[in-house]
């Protein structure tokens, strides 16, 4: 396993601690935050270490949090089974690689079901989804943050925002612990230079490189007209290009919309659900321009791996909302909803 996961699962096994300086494998990015790391090490102490020992622990996580997101579909918890197959369509939660964003996504959809269920309680079960979406990630917060201001666009309430802040809280000290951990450890960032400084004066005086300065038009044209790879690691499409996904899933929420019993609030739901998509799309190009080499720009490295992570916590959502659907309307209503989930598929 040659990802970052792997190699920390590798380091904490190694140690039985987290990853220090100078331990380990030779390239980890030490300060990126462990803990979708945490189960597949977990799996290697208990089971033995390899590979795929690692992948079990990683399924295990993933079963998991699948199955926080069936509780929170209610009666409609049987659907999400075959829906969940389909949403493989979308993005294969097979275990190809320990990439996280199989196990964001799913934190992010089950966070952004409290949007929907005005008289859920924030649990401990949910201040540890924050907590992990938090250190999944180096910009975990950014993805919490997301969740957040969904479930705070959908219920304008004292209620949402108080538990929104108790979530927001159990992020940051999880984000702080491993901050302070670092610093007593005297572990210093192992990143990817930044370019911004340097695109910025370049941009200033007119000699912006042409793999930046074409940027914009070369990620919108990828958007609207490249396949996703087929059978890749991170999606499996070979012929749909990612605007294709992102309109299936739009209908998907339109349907939600129709056939919500409060129909105000699910607009409101995946009105903010797409206000956040589109800013972190439009985060993702700005990251290309401050932590990209050119070459990297020009090919646009890995934009396939981060348009899908939107589009699977967007297709999780709307499929564990289907499921609910499905578990208060009378049997008809129960087939139309499982052909619409069907034409993921």
């Amino acid at each position: 396993e040659y990802s970052h996961w792997g190699m920390m699962v590798k380091a904490i096994h190694a140690f039985d601690a987290l990853p220090r300086m100078g331990e380990g494998a030779a390239y980890i990015q030490y300060t990126y935050p462990p803990s979708g790391a945490m189960m597949p090490a977990l799996a290697c102490t208990l089971l033995g270490y390899r590979d795929g020992i690692a992948y079990l622990g990683y399924a295990v996580l993933i079963a998991g949090l699948l199955l926080g997101l069936a509780a929170k579909a209610g009666k409609g918890a049987p659907a999400i089974v075959p829906l969940y197959l389909c949403m493989t369509a979308i993005f294969p939660l097979s275990i190809l690689r320990l990439f996280i964003e199989p196990v964001a996504a799913l934190l992010m959809a089950l966070l952004m079901m409290g949007a929907w269920n005005e008289q859920e309680t924030c649990t401990w079960e949910d201040a540890l989804y924050a907590l992990m979406l938090a250190m999944c990630k180096s910009t975990g917060l950014v993805f919490l943050a997301a969740a957040l201001f969904v479930r705070l666009f959908a219920q304008r309430s004292r209620a949402q925002l108080k538990k929104s802040g108790c979530l927001l809280a159990a992020g940051l000290i999880g984000t702080a612990s491993y901050a302070i951990y670092c610093r007593v450890h005297g572990i210093a960032a192992v990143i990817s230079p930044s370019y911004l400084a340097e695109n910025l004066r370049a941009l200033r005086e007119g000699t912006l490189d042409a793999a930046y300065a074409g940027l914009p038009g070369r990620f919108l044209d990828f958007f609207l007209f490249d396949p996703l790879p087929q059978s890749g690691v991170y999606s499996s499409y070979g012929f749909a290009t990612s605007a294709v996904v992102m309109a299936v899933l739009l209908a998907l929420c339109a349907v939600h919309v129709c056939l919500a019993e409060n129909r105000k609030q699910a607009l409101r739901l995946w009105t903010g659900v797409w206000m956040a998509n589109i800013a972190y799309i439009l985060m993702i190009v700005a990251s290309y321009f401050i932590g990209f080499s050119p070459a990297e720009v020009q090919r646009l490295a890995e934009a396939d791996r981060y348009t899908m992570l939107v589009a699977l916590w967007t297709g999780l959502l709307v499929t564990a909302l289907l499921a609910h659907e499905a578990g208060r309307r009378p049997a008809g209503r129960k087939a139309a909803l499982l052909c619409a989930a069907a034409a993921l598929w």
